[in-house]
């Protein structure tokens, strides 16, 4: 699933997932300075900031698809919630119980996985255009 960062696409999971690359954004370098270019580690440092615009590409993604996962319907009671997934997935044995066989559950650790992950994110967006 486009943005999910996992198979089976997991909220839980996929917010775990995105805290950990909002992580690695807040000491992956922004620009390279005039100080670090005259250094001489060119190569450390373009592959530090390739690594940086891949990690934003995919925290970008991930929020896309956790975003997707909030109940929007106004006559849902459940609405601002985040679901478990966005479809089901196959169970591996046939005598195996749909392993998320309850993609439209919400439940309090998925929300507040999800809500804490976005919230890491949102931060993270706002420091790249405020120090720019």
């Amino acid at each position: 699933m486009f943005g999910a960062l996992t198979p089976q696409g997991e909220c839980f999971e996929t917010a775990q997932r995105l805290r950990a690359l909002v992580s690695a954004l807040s000491f992956l370098p922004r620009t390279a300075s005039d100080e670090q270019r005259s250094s001489g580690n060119n190569d450390v440092l373009s592959s530090r900031l390739l690594l940086r615009s891949r990690v934003e590409r995919a925290a970008n993604k991930a929020t896309e698809y956790l975003s997707s996962l909030q109940v929007q319907s106004p006559d849902n009671p459940c609405r601002g919630g985040f679901m478990r997934a966005k479809s089901k997935r196959q169970a591996r044995f046939p005598w195996q119980e749909e392993p998320n066989q309850h993609v439209d559950d919400v439940r309090m650790d998925f929300v507040a996985d999800a809500m804490v992950a976005l919230i890491g994110e949102r931060r993270s967006l706002l420091d790249k255009y405020v120090s720019a």
